[in-house]
């Protein structure tokens, strides 16, 4: 048991308070007597500043750290993205937390939801935000949002919004979680790690101590995750080889998966430019982090086609736009329904495409049925034209999606609606206990005579765009091919291509890391 009484220092917020006492409650376990002192920091006196330019270099630390250095606390607990990543002269981060979910939530007003939008908010609505991470990425995903900053708590910062200063604000969930708000009143729209990067160690706590203090490190170790320490390095490591605190529009997670550490980095220009996108895979972390940097560093923009609309891949566009390609987008192909027909009501309708989604909409209006759809590309489309989604096969196999669908829902009646195209893996995956129908709701021609496309990098949406060109045209040596989904890369491996990428998901971000990663050396 340790004698001494130690002291925690600690900034004065609900959410500060609470980690301080996380920790505290940690060390009362290990039969420590512990105190928390409360510290200001310049970041809470200074109100006039925006939070991009206070985290990451200090504004909420210095003076804890100079409090642990004058030997006035023991030890320092810290929102571990707030710290700088180069430590400060007699000073070491002796144990971080388990992690808290790292994503990021965007709280909305309910007068200002709109589910046609990609984050599910109404066009030319005030969104908050004063961190530059956060505002270039919500610039690639719905551009048409005004970002404003803002300061204050948790709790102040959500006030703002339920009392119309903003109609929506970014914040980080492991506050909400921790400090268990009640945001039922709000609309949440959680964002995921392939949407909105999270800042490097955010959801994970420091605990501070000075270097000298062996006894007080020894004991701090009994407390410390390795496992988040290990992955936060990598994280921290890249945002230090950028030299970048949080106003540098910068996110990194990494995560491990079966021994392969698995890292997503969001890079922008400035916080009014779309981010840039990258995606590594690696089975052992030595020098993983200088590999990925030099890696990042040698991105030279390539032309790039698209067989799509870009309405369908606003992201896409917005990212490439604003990050030097020259790039066109263009369907190869023809889609044009075919005469309403009466439908018998069935208990699902399943899609198996965007398309058919937004052809169904068109003709048959929204389905009376519950909907599912092969895989979030197609679940945000439905989201998007009727308002919900009640399946999402989450990007696997077909047979996969099948039996999952099965399992969960115990279906009685499925109906498809196709194209005179539609490979029917999932209808015929579904056992013989589900009365299945299938209907012919467009049919799908290629164009004809399609151009001959030059640029460096072609990307294919589907099997049916591929073999409309394929059929009029052959490919450049020096041109990358990449299939946007395993049924096209099965259609370019059956046409005899064999030189090709295909995206780790079938979605726009997926697609997005793929070509960046196409522009760089090729470590990846």
């Amino acid at each position: 048991m340790n004698t001494k009484k130690l002291i925690i220092g600690s900034r004065g917020s609900e959410l500060a308070l609470w980690q301080a006492n996380y920790v505290q409650s940690q060390l009362q376990k290990l039969g420590c007597e512990t105190q928390i002192k409360i510290i200001k920091t310049q970041g809470d006196i200074i109100q006039n500043l925006n939070f991009d330019k206070l985290e990451g270099k200090g504004f909420f630390t210095k003076e804890i750290e100079d409090a642990l250095l004058k030997n006035d606390i023991d030890l320092a607990i810290h929102s571990h993205k707030d710290l700088p990543t180069e430590n400060t002269p007699g000073l070491t981060i002796a144990a971080v937390s388990e992690r808290e979910e790292a994503i990021d939530c965007i709280f909305i007003h309910p007068l200002k939801v709109d589910l046609s939008e990609p984050l599910g908010i109404k066009k030319g609505s005030v969104i908050a935000t004063s961190s530059a991470r956060r505002k270039s990425q919500i610039k690639m995903l719905q551009s048409n949002l005004v970002i404003k900053d803002i300061r204050g708590n948790v709790p102040t910062r959500l006030n703002k919004v339920r009392t119309n200063n903003y109609d929506a604000v970014v914040l980080a969930i492991a506050g909400i979680k921790r400090l268990q708000l009640n945001t039922s009143d709000l609309v949440s729209r959680p964002l995921t790690v392939d949407e909105i990067v999270p800042a490097p160690a955010q959801g994970v706590l420091a605990i501070q101590t000075r270097e000298n203090d062996v006894q007080l490190i020894k004991l701090l170790s009994k407390i410390n995750n390795k496992n988040v320490q290990d992955l936060i390095a990598i994280e921290r490591g890249i945002l230090n080889r950028f030299d970048g605190g949080c106003q540098l529009p910068l996110g990194a997670m990494a995560e491990k998966n079966k021994e392969v550490f698995q890292v997503k980095i969001s890079k922008a220009s400035s916080w009014n430019k779309a981010p840039m996108r990258f995606y590594y895979e690696s089975n052992v972390d030595t020098n993983l982090v200088d590999r990925i940097v030099e890696n990042i560093k040698s991105f030279m923009p390539k032309s790039v086609f698209v067989s799509s609309s870009n309405n369908n891949l606003i992201a896409v566009q917005n990212s490439l736009q604003d990050n030097g390609f020259t790039f066109k987008f263009s369907t190869l192909i023809n889609s044009v329904p075919y005469q309403k027909i009466k439908i018998e009501p069935t208990e699902w309708i399943f899609f198996t495409s965007k398309k058919a989604v937004q052809i169904y909409n068109e003709v048959y209006g929204k389905p009376i049925s519950k909907i599912a759809a092969i895989g979030a590309s197609t679940a945000l489309k439905a989201i998007e034209v009727f308002g919900l989604c009640d399946f999402s096969g989450k990007d696997k196999s077909p047979e996969h999606v099948a039996k999952l669908f099965e399992h969960e829902h115990q279906p009685l009646s499925v109906l498809f609606p196709v194209s005179n195209i539609t490979k029917d893996t999932v209808f015929n995956s579904l056992s013989d206990s589900v009365k299945k129908e299938k209907f012919a709701l467009y049919e799908t021609t290629p164009l004809p005579d399609i151009e001959k496309i030059e640029n460096e990098i072609v990307v294919f949406t589907s099997p049916s765009n591929f073999k409309s060109y394929k059929n009029q045209h052959s490919f450049f040596p020096h041109q990358k091919l990449i299939a946007f989904g395993k049924t096209t890369a099965k259609e370019m491996e059956n046409c005899g291509i064999t030189n090709y990428f295909v995206c780790h998901k079938n979605t726009s971000i997926a697609l997005l890391e793929k070509i960046y990663s196409i522009c760089t050396n090729g470590y990846n």
